[in-house]
This record gives C-alpha cells, sequence and structure tokens, in this order.
C-alpha cells in the first residue's frame, strides 16, 4: 500500500512540474558574451549594450529627468533583438517614461487608432 502511494505522489510531482522551456534557435543556456559595453558610472545617464553567442542583442540607455521635481522620472530607451525557433530575427524597440512603457516589433500586434 505504502508503494502504491509513493508511485500516485511521484506521479503528481512529476505532472506538477512546469514544461521544459524551450529556447530560440541557436539560443543555449551556455551562450557566452562576446560584447558587453557599459557607461554607468556612479549618478547621472547610463548606457549598456551586450552581445551573446547564442545571437541575443540588447542596447538601452536611460536618464533621469526633471530631477528634484514632483514630476523626476526616468526615462529609458532600447531595443533587443533574437533568433526565434521559426529562424525570424525578432526586434523590439521600448522607450519607458513618465507616460508608461511603449514597445514596437514588427511581429507586436498594433493597437486599433482612436
Amino acid at each position: 500500500m505504502k508503494v502504491i502511494a509513493l508511485a500516485l505522489a511521484l506521479i503528481a510531482v512529476a505532472a506538477a512540474a512546469p514544461p521544459a522551456i524551450k529556447v530560440a534557435s541557436g539560443a543555449s543556456k551556455d551562450a557566452v558574451i562576446l560584447r558587453y559595453d557599459s557607461d554607468n558610472i556612479g549618478v547621472g545617464p547610463y548606457a549598456y549594450s551586450v552581445e551573446t553567442s547564442d545571437g541575443q542583442v540588447k542596447e538601452e540607455r536611460g536618464e533621469i529627468v526633471d530631477a528634484g521635481t514632483k514630476e523626476e522620472h526616468i526615462a529609458v530607451q532600447g531595443r533587443f533583438s533574437y533568433p526565434g525557433l521559426d529562424g525570424v530575427l525578432y526586434e523590439v524597440v521600448y522607450v519607458a517614461d513618465k507616460d508608461g512603457f511603449r514597445a514596437q516589433g514588427a511581429h507586436l500586434p498594433v493597437a486599433p487608432s482612436a
């Protein structure tokens, strides 16, 4: 009886485990950084970019806007790209500021005009 209960418990744990995540074509948990540039010294504007051996690229820069006022916020601009499982290179360009996060990419849906 204990063996059956143990077997059922193991089956339940296996069934509850999250599914394996497929990574983009060429992507690997063993990817290495090919290029990394950073301008993040102290307080103030920052910028960085990174490229990995699995085809991923990310670039971002940001700064504090209206410092010391009620309207103080950080404004960020960036982009990232990665090779998809379908062989397509996906790219997203984004802005994040006081008006929120806005992303654009050929594969992303576009909100209808008002």
